[in-house]
């Protein structure tokens, strides 16, 4: 009888180290490829970030040249450069074709460019309401926002830039 007690004790041991093993295993590559993911959403992240910062700079300039057409346009910008926004420019902007005005405002990433009143509404600036995709038809995982402030009609209103 002491036999028998005494193999389970050493077979209950050994199951014990194999477990503790594998779950220490399991541990470290959990840890490993799960913080370097994490790693790499963050980077994702702030390169997104940084992108939509410098687009929306060029937006709430005057562009290039000022008095840029859909034709001759070479920087896009918005606004008369005092953050006026120009609404011809939106009109213009909005002939452009959506490769051509990624180009343009030098990203990679998808982006729609909205206005907003102070009770957060959607304006229509000369019939258009937004530039570039439209984000409700789309699913993106990681969206960046960033707003600007601009003047139009003589009313503070916002600009809302996403990109995903």
């Amino acid at each position: 009888m002491d036999k028998r007690n005494s193999k389970k004790a050493q077979i209950w041991s050994i199951d014990f180290i194999i477990a503790l093993v594998l779950f220490s295993l399991a541990l470290y590559f959990f840890y490993t490829y799960g913080t370097d993911n994490l790693n790499m959403q963050n980077e994702n992240f702030q390169e997104m970030y940084t992108n939509a910062e410098k687009l929306s700079d060029n937006l709430i300039s005057s562009g290039y040249p000022i008095n840029w057409t859909n034709s001759s346009v070479i920087i896009l910008g918005l606004t008369d450069g005092n953050t006026r926004l120009d609404s011809n420019k939106v009109l213009e902007f909005s002939k452009i074709d959506y490769q051509t005005s990624k180009i343009l405002l030098a990203t990679r990433y998808d982006f729609q460019i909205s206005f907003k009143d102070r009770d957060n509404q959607n304006l229509e600036i000369l019939g258009t309401t937004i530039l570039g995709k439209n984000i409700s038809i789309e699913s993106p995982t990681t969206i960046v926002p960033v707003t600007r402030f601009v003047f139009y009609n003589s009313e503070i209103i916002k600009m809302e830039v996403l990109i995903w």
